[in-house]
């Protein structure tokens, strides 16, 4: 996809219990007006509890200052959608105000021990302005 930049920004790491994992601060581009954080499941233990909490802060500021952003609790186990199709990504949006000088960062909190990979899609489709 052309209007899309991919950044693997937590390689896969096996994460033990109780430990967060944060990845480096990734500058934004400036076209760019949402992220997708993408959690792969493929990795992850098979149990019925929650397994870790993936959370995203942005920064408009070149990093000196963050905002918690927003995250989402992977639950363990297969995960299979309607059709029964096994789901192996867990997607979280972000959408961003436009500027310069973003920068966003994900980390990852384990609940249980489990492998963690996480990768953030830059979006640079440009967003239709309403007429006036």
């Amino acid at each position: 996809m052309p209007n899309k930049k991919d950044i693997d920004v937590i390689s896969e790491v096996s994460q033990s219990k109780g430990v967060k994992v944060t990845s480096a601060e990734i500058t934004v581009d400036d076209d760019v007006n949402s992220i997708l954080a993408i959690f792969d499941r493929t990795g992850i233990a098979d149990i019925a509890s929650n397994i870790c909490q993936m959370l995203i802060d942005v920064s408009y500021d070149n990093g000196a200052t963050w905002v918690k952003w927003g995250g989402v609790t992977i639950a363990g186990g297969p995960y299979l959608d309607r059709t029964g199709t096994l789901v192996t990504e867990t997607v979280y949006s972000v959408n961003l105000r436009k500027g310069t000088n973003r920068k966003i960062r994900a980390s990852c909190e384990a609940f249980e021990s489990t492998k963690v990979k996480i990768d953030l899609d830059q979006d640079t489709r440009k967003i239709k302005e309403k007429a006036k």
